[in-house]
């Protein structure tokens, strides 16, 4: 992800498809028209795009994972249908198009899911060491597809894993779809996609491990002992731990926040990205509330680089507080991205800086996050380039050497 910052979503596509046997159905199925391939899907509050696809019998869209019923509208361009959907339960429907019935199903996995072996002594939970880094990233070892150890960062803005440049280069390989294996330190994940992407060393690491390896867990992040915990049930948490909705944006999960500057109050989503070195990355929107901070004293400006490799340059300032799931940081370090033609940024990102100070329960089960501040709350954000500070320095070092030639002259002179 948020990897740094990385697109949201490192799968192009927004379905997910999956040749699946045929299950007992009710006849006959719950039947729409359309007259376009094009069909619109609304998940709950999220709206994806995306086509019928004949050739797929049936053609599978994941839903979102929520541990309440909700409601699935499936819209074409002349029809619509509205599915209640039960957590955990398939629904099974078709689409009439070009003369032809095209079979579909919602359902909350692919058949061929991801298989977990675990190595500990622990039944249901599974403990994984890693390394706080420089770069802010959560970094583990580990292996893809039996290669040598590998360096990999925990990317919570990623969807899918990945092989970088860097691991290529350690004689890792990947295999085509789900055909792939990771091993952590207490586990083993089978049946998981992981790509390829070459970051061109900008990466720091052999690979990122993105969110689709623990699709249907429980993840506990303690920044505090550099543990990662993998589990099949919620945690028992102190009432220090406050909860807020994990809100799925097509491939993203986003968080809500609260950001205030003086008089100035936002509501705003944000990418829960722990691949993203930085605190909070605002994109530049004229149409958004955000647009107030841009008055906000700046104290640096600051230039990043996508995983794509396009350069954003952003103005680095202080927002007085951001509250997340009710638990409030002062004096935190934000940026904004400087206006363009073609804005980089597209969404908010809430980036490691920010999130390592707190411990966070990530329920990807029920779209949950629970949240409680560590003692890293107070630690210095991230350093800043500061074009006024860099002239005064540069200027004062001027200053010296021209009085240290003049002082040497009059010496030599006398």
């Amino acid at each position: 992800m948020t990897v740094a910052m990385r697109a949201v979503g490192l799968f192009a596509a927004i379905f997910a498809f999956a040749e699946i046997a045929e299950a007992s159905v009710p006849s006959p199925l719950p039947t729409i028209a359309a007259k376009s391939r094009a069909i619109r899907i609304l998940d709950g509050d999220d709206e994806l795009v995306g086509e019928i696809t004949p050739d797929l019998d049936p053609d599978v869209y994941v839903y979102h994972p929520s541990a309440k019923s909700k409601i699935i509208s499936i819209v074409t361009d002349v029809s619509r249908l509205d599915i209640e959907v039960e957590p955990g339960k398939s629904y099974d429907f078709a689409i009439e198009y070009e003369g032809k019935l095209c079979n579909q199903r919602l359902s909350p996995i692919l058949s061929d899911g991801t298989i977990y072996e675990s190595k500990s002594k622990k039944v249901g939970e599974d403990s994984i060491p890693f390394t706080l880094g420089s770069d802010n990233a959560i970094h583990i070892k580990g292996s893809i597809n039996q290669s040598q150890e590998l360096d990999l960062i925990f990317d919570t803005g990623a969807s899918v894993s990945v092989l970088s440049d860097r691991g290529q280069n350690k004689a890792a390989r990947i295999a085509d779809g789900f055909n792939n294996e990771i091993e952590l330190s207490s586990m083993v994940i089978k049946n998981t996609a992981v790509t390829h992407i070459d970051y061109k060393g900008r990466l720091r690491a052999d690979g990122v491990l993105g969110y689709n390896a623990f699709m249907g867990k429980v993840v506990t992040i303690d920044y505090e002992v550099g543990m990662l915990s993998v589990s099949d049930r919620s945690p028992m948490l102190g009432p220090d731990y406050s909860k807020t909705d994990l809100i799925w944006r097509g491939a993203g999960t986003f968080v809500p926040l609260t950001l205030n500057q003086d008089s100035h109050v936002a509501r705003t989503l944000a990418l829960l990205d722990t691949g993203s070195r930085w605190s909070l990355s605002l994109k530049h929107d004229e149409k958004s509330s955000l647009t107030e901070f841009e008055d906000v004293a700046k104290v640096g400006s600051r230039t990043g680089v996508m995983a794509n490799g396009a350069r954003v340059s952003s103005k680095v300032f202080n927002l007085s507080s951001v509250t997340i799931a009710g638990l409030t940081l002062h004096q935190v370090q934000a940026e904004m991205e400087e206006p363009s033609r073609t804005p980089k940024l597209a969404f908010n990102i809430l980036g490691n800086d920010f999130l390592k100070r707190f411990n966070i329960v990530i329920d990807y089960r029920e779209s949950m996050v629970y949240l409680r501040i560590n003692r890293l709350a107070n630690e210095p954000y991230n350093t800043v380039f500061n074009l006024r500070v860099l002239v005064i320095v540069c200027s004062a070092i001027v200053c010296f050497l021209i009085a240290a030639f003049l002082y040497w002259k009059r010496k030599k002179q006398t």
